[in-house]
């Protein structure tokens, strides 16, 4: 399974998380003045519709989901 950096997601990429297949709605690159850049990402559960809002440093990889 490939793994996608988090500089490197888009809007509409599917990705997995905790093993349930979600869609990517909105992401944001944040480079503050003082410490490390990170991503903030929204995304929706596909199973339950669920979204979600999570921020993590850019060093980290997300499980690609390609194909569902």
């Amino acid at each position: 399974m490939a793994t996608l950096g988090l500089n490197d997601v888009k809007n509409g990429q599917k990705i997995l998380v905790n093993n349930d297949p979600c869609v990517i709605t909105e992401t944001e690159y944040v480079k503050p003045g003082k410490g490390q850049a990170f991503t903030r990402i929204k995304f929706r559960n596909i199973k339950s519709g669920r979204v979600v809002e999570i921020s993590k440093l850019v060093r980290s990889k997300a499980p690609s989901a390609w194909p569902i």
